[in-house]
């Protein structure tokens, strides 16, 4: 466990250099399991699971992943993004919205293999491309600081369902 919360740790710190258009949540529980990170902006909203998995990610050719050549113990992709689904369903219920999600899978230590569509729904990259990859973003339709502000309420709503939530939030709309 506390091999992932280092990883969890390192994706939070860089996160935090977003600019002030996004809204960063970090460990949120919801009734559908847990997210370590929502990052919410004019680009869409970003569902981040940290793997700090060492050595090589590749998809196994099913929209798996592998490790090292080797399949993991249980599946990755398909409960996180079954997951994300479920999240998306509920925000759009509490604050009317239907933005671009994206479930993302980040490796802060591993070498990433996995291209772009092998994984389905779900985006492998590393850590160090978390900017280019949500901030730089090219979408057609950018989110608004009323949407952004509506979303992010929403996540912490959702949030409140669980008693033990404690929000980690980075909120500069």
């Amino acid at each position: 466990m506390r091999k992932g919360a280092a990883g969890e740790e390192i994706v939070a710190n860089i996160l935090e250099s977003f600019p002030e258009s996004f809204c960063v949540i970090n460990g949120l529980t919801t009734p559908f399991g847990d997210l370590d990170h929502v990052v919410v902006g004019p680009t869409g909203v970003y569902i981040l699971d940290t793997k700090n998995w060492k050595g090589v990610v590749s998809a196994d050719g099913k929209g798996e992943l592998l490790l090292n050549g080797k399949p993991t113990d249980k599946p990755t992709v398909k409960p996180f993004v079954i997951r994300m689904m479920n999240v998306k369903d509920k925000i759009k219920t509490l604050c009317n919205l239907d933005p671009f999600f994206k479930a993302v899978l980040v490796f802060p230590i591993a070498r990433v293999d996995a291209r772009w569509g092998e994984t389905g729904s779900a985006n492998c990259i590393r850590d160090d491309q978390l900017w280019s990859y949500i901030v730089e973003n090219e979408i057609t339709t950018k989110l608004d600081k009323k949407a952004i502000e509506a979303l992010a309420q929403a996540f912490l709503a959702l949030a409140t369902m669980d008693k033990e939530f404690h929000p980690s939030m980075k909120k500069n709309i």
